[in-house]
């Protein structure tokens, strides 16, 4: 698995998985962004544009309703539905995706993105 995969899977499980992460979690999600050199900008964006739109609704998503524990995301899809998500956000203003990235930032903010972004510096 390439490392932005790797990367792309462990900030789907820290924020959207429907347990609560530990300190470990944390610990180890930040060393693999530090070691592989991602700024505080590449994590939220990944987040909020590439990972929240697939897996936000594992959480509730602020609406739906969350049925049964969820055991993991299959790495597959979730590689494939972010790698899709990049080429139609090179064909479209970023306007475009506004409402969506808004609503995304004030979830990942609501399940903590700034415990992981601290532990960059």
């Amino acid at each position: 698995m390439e490392d932005k995969h790797r990367i792309w899977v462990e900030l789907a499980n820290l924020f959207f998985f429907d347990q609560e992460p530990t300190d470990a979690d944390y610990q180890y999600v930040s060393s693999l962004l530090k070691d592989k050199s991602w700024s505080k900008e590449d994590v939220l964006q990944n987040v909020v544009e590439f990972i929240a739109p697939h897996v936000a609704s594992n959480v509730g998503h602020g609406f739906y309703p969350v049925i049964g524990l969820w055991d993991g995301f299959d790495e597959g899809w979730l590689i494939k539905k972010i790698e899709h998500s990049m080429i139609i956000r090179q064909k479209y203003p970023k306007f475009y995706f506004g409402l969506q990235d808004k609503f995304n930032t004030r979830l990942v903010h609501k399940l903590g993105i700034e415990r992981l972004l601290s532990l960059l510096d």
